[in-house]
């Protein structure tokens, strides 16, 4: 079968994310993972320029420079981890706000969020089903 948009979105959705429903630890990872690349992105908007990332509770931007001092950074890169496992799951966190284009990443990042949480709970669902 040649390659094609049909043969690529199964390769991607079925093969490589999912495992076809027998491997959901391919999904936990694919979620994890995704989790660590938002928050990096979420941490690297502030260059885009100002009003671009995410509002901390102290008012300023959640942002990583070698100005801060690596107290303020991890400080910054916690927040930051939270807001991305939060938002992963659905959950939410009222007190840091997206500004900007940091709107758009958040929207990307439930959309993912919402689609592998789906893949992993049907394969589980899956997997229960076959014992």
């Amino acid at each position: 079968m040649p390659w094609g948009w049909r043969r690529f979105t199964d390769w991607l959705f079925g093969d490589l994310l999912w495992g076809y429903g027998v491997g959901w630890h391919k999904a936990a990872m694919v979620l994890l993972v995704s989790i660590l690349l938002f928050s990096g992105i979420y941490l690297v908007l502030p260059a885009l320029g100002n009003g671009n990332g995410l509002l901390l509770p102290s008012g300023e931007v959640a942002k990583v420079s070698h100005n801060l001092g690596l107290k303020q950074s991890c400080v910054n890169g916690g927040y930051v981890l939270l807001f991305s496992i939060l938002t992963a799951s659905l959950t939410g966190f009222q007190d840091i706000i997206p500004i900007g284009w940091g709107k758009l990443v958040v929207t990307f990042q439930v959309v993912f969020g919402i689609l592998m949480i789906s893949l992993l709970i049907a394969s589980v669902s899956k997997r229960i089903a076959n014992i």
